[in-house]
């Protein structure tokens, strides 16, 4: 039986936007539809159309790699009965996924975007990440809340009033050289603040006899010293207008692998989990621009090019 561009893509949107088990899309297209499939033709459909998106993603991937400001975030993956990752690099327009085993500078390499990116990464403070040659800025959410534990399950003075200069100027409207030098300023007495409280302290850990290397330090401190050696990163939002104050993008877009998961389970191949994604990846990215998810999707079917086109003639 042959199907149409638009049974083919409302069976791709409702399993790949909207989550449903092959089985139950077959029993919608019958039901709903009037037309029979089957749950291997429905496998089939989304292999098929993960390698129609191959020029689309690469234009999408391509897109984010040249973009000023970028969000990149990971979360973990159970896929054929062990822990993987899906990393995942957007923009306000766009959205790439991508599936790999390892969590850091291997998996990234491989993916290719930060080797090639020249812009501002926002992230949070995941090491791999500030390998890169490139501007960072870190994700200002956790911090605060961080800093909110500190404050009031440790009592360190400092870590509220960090948090309440954080937040204060992500508000101001007043982006200054004086304004932005005043809360450089006050972000400095508060780290300084921090370290004069902390040298009061005892030592928070023993060295064993012979042991090397540095004392083990309160978590509290690790994160006084990451505010103080990333100043800069922290306060990226500052000089440019364009940076958010958090990572809630990558994070946003993460979440509906998560939801996946909660649905469906772990992904039973590697490949369907990397079919997953390329296909949400664009459906993503269609949405973030104002397109018509099915319309987009039957292009795609038709062989008419959606982003690919724009990447030609950029």
């Amino acid at each position: 039986m042959s199907y149409g561009e638009r049974l083919r893509a409302v069976a791709l949107y409702l399993m790949n936007q909207h989550l449903i088990p092959y089985e139950r899309t077959a029993e919608i297209c019958g039901e709903v539809l009037g037309t029979s499939v089957s749950v291997g033709m429905l496998c089939d459909l989304n292999t098929a159309f993960y390698e129609l998106l191959s020029a689309e993603s690469a234009a999408i991937r391509a897109e984010i790699t040249a973009s000023e400001v970028v969000s990149f975030d990971e979360t973990g993956l159970r896929c054929e009965g062990k822990l993987q990752w899906c990393h995942t690099a957007s923009t306000e327009t766009a959205t790439h996924y991508e599936v790999h085993e390892k969590r850091g500078r291997e998996a990234m390499d491989a993916i290719g975007i930060l080797p090639n990116f020249q812009g501002i990464a926002v992230h949070d403070h995941f090491k791999s990440y500030l390998e890169y040659d490139c501007e960072h800025a870190l994700c200002n959410a956790h911090h605060l809340r961080e800093l909110k534990f500190v404050h009031e399950e440790d009592k360190e003075q400092w870590a509220g009033e960090m948090r309440l200069l954080l937040k204060m100027a992500n508000e101001t409207q007043d982006l200054s050289a004086e304004k932005r030098a005043e809360i450089e300023r006050g972000y400095d007495d508060i780290v300084a603040r921090g370290y004069a409280f902390h040298a009061t302290l005892p030592d928070f850990g023993e060295r064993k006899k012979g042991a090397r290397g540095r004392l083990k330090q309160r978590p509290s401190k690790n994160l006084l010293i990451r505010l103080d050696h990333h100043k800069a990163q922290v306060l990226r939002f500052l000089e440019n207008t364009n940076v958010p104050f958090t990572n809630n993008q990558g994070e946003r877009d993460l979440r509906m692998q998560k939801l996946k998961q909660k649905i469906s389970g772990c992904h039973r191949t590697s490949h369907g989990a990397q079919t997953f994604c390329r296909i949400r990846g664009f459906i993503s990215t269609a949405k973030k621009r104002g397109l018509n998810t099915l319309t987009a999707l039957a292009d795609v079917l038709r062989g008419k090019s959606v982003f690919a086109h724009a990447a030609d003639t950029g």
